[in-house]
Protein backbone atom coordinates (compact mmCIF):
# COMPACT_ATOMS: atom_id res chain seq x y z
CA UNK A 1 0.00 0.00 0.00
CA UNK A 2 1.37 3.41 -0.97
CA UNK A 3 0.46 5.93 1.69
CA UNK A 4 0.78 9.70 1.65
CA UNK A 5 1.11 10.91 5.20
CA UNK A 6 0.82 14.31 6.80
CA UNK A 7 3.22 13.52 9.64
CA UNK A 8 5.25 16.33 11.23
CA UNK A 9 8.35 14.15 11.36
CA UNK A 10 9.04 10.71 9.94
CA UNK A 11 10.17 7.76 12.09
CA UNK A 12 13.52 7.50 10.27
CA UNK A 13 14.27 11.12 11.24
CA UNK A 14 13.19 10.55 14.84
CA UNK A 15 15.50 7.58 15.28
CA UNK A 16 18.35 9.17 13.34
CA UNK A 17 18.46 11.80 16.10
CA UNK A 18 20.09 9.37 18.51
CA UNK A 19 20.39 5.73 19.51
CA UNK A 20 18.56 6.15 22.83
CA UNK A 21 14.85 6.72 23.37
CA UNK A 22 14.07 6.77 27.07
CA UNK A 23 10.65 5.45 28.00
CA UNK A 24 9.36 7.82 30.68
CA UNK A 25 6.62 6.93 33.15
CA UNK A 26 5.98 10.22 34.96
CA UNK A 27 3.37 10.36 37.71
CA UNK A 28 3.62 14.05 38.62
CA UNK A 29 3.61 16.91 36.11
CA UNK A 30 6.08 18.88 38.25
CA UNK A 31 8.69 16.13 37.70
CA UNK A 32 8.51 16.41 33.91
CA UNK A 33 10.71 19.42 33.18
CA UNK A 34 13.64 18.46 35.44
CA UNK A 35 13.71 14.97 33.90
CA UNK A 36 13.41 16.25 30.34
CA UNK A 37 16.00 18.99 30.90
CA UNK A 38 18.50 16.47 32.31
CA UNK A 39 18.03 14.22 29.28
CA UNK A 40 18.41 17.14 26.86
CA UNK A 41 21.59 18.21 28.71
CA UNK A 42 22.90 14.67 28.05
CA UNK A 43 22.06 15.19 24.33
CA UNK A 44 19.08 12.81 24.44
CA UNK A 45 16.46 14.65 22.41
CA UNK A 46 13.85 11.97 21.68
CA UNK A 47 11.60 11.37 24.69
CA UNK A 48 8.72 8.90 24.93
CA UNK A 49 6.18 9.52 27.69
CA UNK A 50 3.95 6.50 28.23
CA UNK A 51 0.22 6.95 28.62
CA UNK A 52 0.30 4.76 31.73
CA UNK A 53 -0.33 7.56 34.22
CA UNK A 54 -3.13 10.11 34.59
CA UNK A 55 -0.52 12.89 34.21
CA UNK A 56 0.93 11.65 30.89
CA UNK A 57 -0.91 13.95 28.47
CA UNK A 58 -0.24 16.98 30.68
CA UNK A 59 3.44 15.96 30.85
CA UNK A 60 3.63 15.74 27.05
CA UNK A 61 1.92 19.11 26.71
CA UNK A 62 4.28 20.78 29.18
CA UNK A 63 7.44 19.38 27.59
CA UNK A 64 6.21 20.26 24.09
CA UNK A 65 5.48 23.83 25.16
CA UNK A 66 8.50 24.52 27.37
CA UNK A 67 11.20 22.49 25.59
CA UNK A 68 10.57 22.74 21.84
CA UNK A 69 14.02 21.29 21.12
CA UNK A 70 12.79 17.95 22.48
CA UNK A 71 11.18 15.47 20.12
CA UNK A 72 8.38 14.43 22.42
CA UNK A 73 6.23 11.40 21.80
CA UNK A 74 3.65 9.28 23.53
CA UNK A 75 3.95 5.61 24.29
CA UNK A 76 1.49 2.85 25.10
CA UNK A 77 -0.95 4.28 22.55
CA UNK A 78 -3.56 1.59 21.99
CA UNK A 79 -6.38 3.25 20.05
CA UNK A 80 -7.45 6.05 17.72
CA UNK A 81 -8.60 8.30 20.59
CA UNK A 82 -5.25 8.12 22.39
CA UNK A 83 -3.45 8.88 19.13
CA UNK A 84 -5.56 12.04 18.69
CA UNK A 85 -5.10 13.02 22.35
CA UNK A 86 -1.34 12.62 21.92
CA UNK A 87 -1.36 14.92 18.90
CA UNK A 88 -3.55 17.45 20.72
CA UNK A 89 -1.10 17.43 23.65
CA UNK A 90 1.82 18.26 21.34
CA UNK A 91 3.39 14.85 20.71
CA UNK A 92 5.33 14.51 17.47
CA UNK A 93 5.11 10.72 17.40
CA UNK A 94 3.32 7.83 19.06
CA UNK A 95 4.41 4.28 19.81
CA UNK A 96 2.02 1.42 20.46
CA UNK A 97 2.66 -1.93 22.16
CA UNK A 98 0.66 -3.69 19.44
CA UNK A 99 -1.49 -2.93 16.45
CA UNK A 100 -5.02 -3.09 15.22
CA UNK A 101 -6.16 -2.26 11.71
CA UNK A 102 -8.12 0.70 13.09
CA UNK A 103 -5.01 2.06 14.82
CA UNK A 104 -2.93 1.58 11.65
CA UNK A 105 -5.57 3.45 9.64
CA UNK A 106 -5.76 6.22 12.26
CA UNK A 107 -1.98 6.55 12.08
CA UNK A 108 -2.12 6.88 8.31
CA UNK A 109 -4.80 9.55 8.58
CA UNK A 110 -3.20 11.42 11.49
CA UNK A 111 -0.62 14.17 11.86
CA UNK A 112 2.02 12.42 13.95
CA UNK A 113 4.20 9.43 13.20
CA UNK A 114 2.94 6.13 14.54
CA UNK A 115 5.36 3.30 15.30
CA UNK A 116 3.13 0.26 15.87
CA UNK A 117 4.22 -2.71 17.96
CA UNK A 118 4.44 -6.26 16.64
CA UNK A 119 5.43 -9.66 17.97
CA UNK A 120 4.33 -11.94 15.13
CA UNK A 121 4.79 -12.32 11.39
CA UNK A 122 1.05 -11.68 10.86
CA UNK A 123 1.34 -8.34 12.64
CA UNK A 124 4.43 -7.53 10.57
CA UNK A 125 2.40 -8.30 7.44
CA UNK A 126 -0.45 -6.03 8.58
CA UNK A 127 1.98 -3.22 9.34
CA UNK A 128 3.66 -3.59 5.95
CA UNK A 129 0.26 -3.74 4.20
CA UNK A 130 -0.60 -0.37 5.74
CA UNK A 131 2.72 1.12 4.62
CA UNK A 132 4.61 1.16 7.92
CA UNK A 133 8.39 0.86 7.63
CA UNK A 134 9.28 1.31 11.32
CA UNK A 135 7.86 -1.22 13.76
CA UNK A 136 8.43 -1.80 17.45
CA UNK A 137 9.23 -5.43 18.30
CA UNK A 138 7.57 -5.95 21.68
CA UNK A 139 7.98 -7.64 24.07
CA UNK A 140 11.30 -8.55 22.49
CA UNK A 141 12.77 -10.88 25.08
CA UNK A 142 9.70 -13.01 25.72
CA UNK A 143 8.84 -13.05 22.01
CA UNK A 144 12.07 -14.85 21.12
CA UNK A 145 14.59 -12.02 21.10
CA UNK A 146 16.97 -11.27 18.27
CA UNK A 147 16.73 -14.75 16.71
CA UNK A 148 12.95 -14.45 16.37
CA UNK A 149 13.21 -10.91 15.01
CA UNK A 150 15.76 -11.97 12.38
CA UNK A 151 13.53 -14.85 11.31
CA UNK A 152 10.50 -12.60 10.99
CA UNK A 153 12.36 -9.80 9.23
CA UNK A 154 14.05 -12.06 6.67
CA UNK A 155 11.21 -12.19 4.13
CA UNK A 156 10.74 -8.42 4.42
CA UNK A 157 14.33 -7.21 4.01
CA UNK A 158 13.55 -5.94 0.52
CA UNK A 159 10.97 -3.52 1.98
CA UNK A 160 13.52 -1.82 4.22
CA UNK A 161 11.51 -2.19 7.41
CA UNK A 162 13.36 -1.08 10.54
CA UNK A 163 12.63 -2.61 13.93
CA UNK A 164 12.92 -1.06 17.35
CA UNK A 165 13.22 -3.90 19.89
CA UNK A 166 11.90 -3.14 23.35
CA UNK A 167 11.15 -5.23 26.42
Amino acid sequence: MTVTRNWQIMPKDIFATGPIVPVLVINKVEEALPIAEALLAANVKVLEVTLRTPAALDVISLIAKELPEAIIGSGTVTNRQQLQQSYDAGAKFAISPGLTKDLLQAGNEGNIALIPGISSISELMDGADYGYDHLKFFPAETSGGLAHLKSMAGPYQHLGIDFIPLG
